[in-house]
């Protein structure tokens, strides 16, 4: 979760963005980035021009580490023949 404070000016824009509490990993521009699109609707007051002050949480989900999957590789090295049926194989294992 990253807390944005931001202001929103008289007009409905968000003018300035400020991470509050961040994660990193690049979460942190991309709530600013975020924050800095939305647009609101601001009621009047009296004709003055108001700057408004709110905090936002935004929550990231990031990805899951992918399991990494054994995969066996079988190298066929040699063939000997060793008296008159019988066979020696060397095979590798590679992971």
């Amino acid at each position: 979760t990253v807390a944005v404070t931001y202001e929103i000016d008289f007009k409905g824009d968000v003018i300035d963005a400020k991470i509050k509490s961040g994660i990193g990993y690049g979460c942190d521009e991309e709530a600013i980035r975020v924050v800095k699109m939305l647009k609101f609707a601001v009621p009047k007051h009296h004709k003055l021009r108001v700057t408004f002050h709110r905090t936002i949480n935004i929550h990231f989900r990031l990805p899951k580490p992918q399991k990494q999957s054994t995969q066996y590789v079988y190298n066929y090295v040699e063939k000997k023949k060793e008296g008159k049926s019988s066979y020696t194989y060397n095979i590798s294992f590679q992971r």
